[in-house]
């Protein structure tokens, strides 16, 4: 399914409430299929990282951080994902010569951090790291579904995305309602954003982590023709801006979208004729062709626990 984010998911108006009924229908439909599954439980921790909206909060970054910042608890922590738009279907640990079009994008930005699961199914995938000697697991995104027991669940919310306009899909961005979701798991990294009251007014108890993302860019133009195809560009702009760049160009694909070779071309033939650095993010930028990377920089994201022993201390329950 190829997404680009409306934005009436930001904002309330008419098409809101049209589609608001087709939100009860989802919500019931979602409710009704994990009210029947059990939870299988592994033999090692699981700890799940995921968000209440969909796509663009920050989940691949968190998931390294936190799988860093464990690295003296755990000699061989797993990332698991579904690999998603990629082809492998049964479970497969990621190797330097896959391709982002067999196990994903985001299975390639974490291999580059350490061992790293695809599998389409998550029960299955977490058995086969448990054979592969993982001493603990991170599902990356995974926190409606019911297929496994998770130890800890942490909630990725972004200080711009937020909730959007608080509505359930398709009326909104949310995956499951805020009165139901912020109840049922450990703790919120917020990143980018200091006051809490929007979390607090739906659970004021639910412990807050709070982060900062911190972008990296090597030398560029300050005038750029800048691209990507993630689920909130909002936030890819925005942090180019606050680099001090102008963005001259801009073009937004959908979420997790296989570039052609025509369509970067275009791009290119564009910031050659107006004198523009092209730049991207880190996800897209891995799945040019080589001849496409050498021409185009790219932005890498860095998450940082502004209080790393509150983060730790969740880890002494398990």
């Amino acid at each position: 399914m190829k997404l680009i984010q409306p934005k009436f998911w930001y904002k309330t108006n008419l098409l809101t409430y049209i589609l608001y009924p087709l939100s009860l229908i989802y919500f019931l439909f979602s409710f009704f299929l994990n009210f029947f599954k059990g939870e299988k439980k592994m033999s090692i921790p699981v700890i799940c990282v995921g968000n209440l909206v969909v796509g663009g909060s920050g989940k691949t970054p968190t998931c390294i951080a936190i799988k860093k910042s464990l690295t003296p608890y755990f000699k061989k922590s797993f990332i698991l994902t579904k690999g998603y738009k990629g082809y492998q279907k049964k479970s497969h640990l990621v190797k330097k010569n896959d391709t982002y079009r067999k196990v994903g994008d985001d299975a390639l930005i974490h291999s580059k951090y350490g061992s790293v699961c695809v599998a389409k199914n998550r029960v299955k995938g977490a058995y086969f790291c448990v054979e592969n000697n993982a001493d603990l697991i991170i599902l990356d995104d995974g926190l409606q579904s019911k297929h496994i027991c998770k130890d800890l669940s942490f909630i990725v919310v972004d200080g711009r995305q937020k909730f959007g306009n608080k509505k359930f899909l398709p009326a909104g961005p949310l995956r499951e309602p805020l009165s139901f979701g912020l109840k049922k798991y450990t703790a919120i990294i917020l990143i980018d954003y200091k006051k809490k009251d929007f979390i607090k007014e739906f659970n004021p108890k639910i412990p807050i982590i709070l982060a900062k993302k911190k972008i990296q860019l090597g030398k560029i133009k300050k005038n750029v023709f800048a691209f990507c195809g993630i689920g909130f560009p909002e936030n890819f702009f925005d942090g180019l801006r606050e680099k001090g760049l102008n963005i001259v160009r801009s073009k937004i694909y959908s979420d997790h979208h296989f570039y052609k070779k025509k369509e970067i071309d275009g791009i290119l033939e564009i910031a050659n004729q107006e004198n523009l650095d092209i730049v991207t993010t880190e996800k897209d930028h891995i799945k040019l062709i080589d001849e496409h990377q050498k021409k185009i920089k790219y932005t890498q994201v860095k998450i940082e626990f502004e209080n790393k022993k509150k983060l730790l201390s969740f880890f002494n329950q398990i």
